[in-house]
């Protein structure tokens, strides 16, 4: 009979040890699936943005060389500003989700 007791706590032991280690992996997995997804997301934006902007920029009109001076300069400024603007987003966005799960 204490062998039938002895085994018994041992697969109890071993059930208990896989429960755990599978609430470890679920959550493990749960973590990565949600980093993929956000950095898809981010690279979606990120490949559509400078289009966007070149696009728009480059639907002006074709005046001089004063002129074209003009719309690079304000095109560089703006582009500066965009991603400056989306590094402090991104910053403080990966900030709040690292402090969530701490």
């Amino acid at each position: 009979m204490s062998e039938l007791e002895t085994s018994l706590a041992n697969l109890e032991r071993d059930l208990s040890d896989v429960t755990t280690n599978y609430v470890a992996l679920r959550k493990n997995q749960l973590e990565l699936l949600e980093l993929k997804h956000l950095l898809l997301k981010t690279e979606a934006f990120l490949s559509e943005t400078p289009q966007l902007q070149l696009a728009s920029s480059s639907s002006g009109g074709g005046g001089g060389d004063a002129e074209d001076g003009e719309n690079r300069s304000e095109f560089c400024m703006r582009i500066k500003k965009k991603f400056k603007m989306q590094k402090e987003f991104y910053v403080t966005f990966f900030k709040s989700i690292f402090a969530f799960r701490g």
